[in-house]
C-alpha cells in the first residue's frame, strides 16, 4: 500500500488525478469503497501514465488494463475465500467443519499464487512506465 500511495502521488505531481494520494492507501480500508476504488486508482494510474508517455513519445505501445482486472478479481475472490476459511475455522466443531475450513485454505493458497505473480507483474510494469516518464522528462529539459 505504501508503494501504491507513492506511485499515485508521483502521478498526481505530473497530471490531475481523480483522487488524492490519501485515497490511494485509505481506499483499501473503507468498507464498500474497498471493493472498487483501489482497482479504479490502479487503472487510472496505468492509463494516465501511458497517456503521459504517449504525449512525449508517440511510438510507445498502449498498456493492457485487462491484467489489472484479473488482478483485482483474484484479490476480491481471495479475500472472500479467506474470510470464509477463517470463519469456518472458528466455528469448526466437527471433522466435516475442519475439512471445509482446510479446503478453503487450500483454495486460498492456490489462488494466492497467480495473484502474487500478477501483482509483481503489475508493479514491475508500472515501475518501467515511471522510469520511461523520468527519462523523457530529463531529455525534455
Amino acid at each position: 500500500m505504501q508503494w501504491f500511495r507513492r506511485a499515485y502521488y508521483n502521478l498526481n505531481i505530473r497530471t490531475n488525478c481523480n483522487h488524492s494520494e490519501g485515497w490511494a492507501s485509505g481506499s483499501w480500508f473503507v468498507p464498500i469503497i474497498s471493493l472498487y476504488r483501489p482497482y479504479q486508482i490502479m487503472k487510472e494510474m496505468s492509463t494516465k501514465t501511458t497517456q503521459l508517455i504517449k504525449s512525449k513519445n508517440s511510438d510507445y505501445l498502449e498498456s493492457n488494463t485487462m491484467t489489472i482486472g484479473l488482478w483485482w478479481t483474484l484479490w476480491i475472490v481471495s479475500n472472500y475465500i479467506g474470510n470464509y476459511a477463517l470463519k469456518s475455522a472458528f466455528k469448526a466443531e466437527t471433522i466435516e467443519n475442519y475439512i471445509n475450513s482446510t479446503t478453503g485454505d487450500i483454495i486460498l493458497s492456490i489462488i494466492g499464487i497467480p495473484l502474487a505473480v500478477i501483482t509483481v507483474m503489475i508493479i514491475k510494469s508500472y515501475a518501467l512506465k515511471e522510469e520511461e516518464i523520468s527519462k523523457l522528462e530529463k531529455t525534455e529539459n
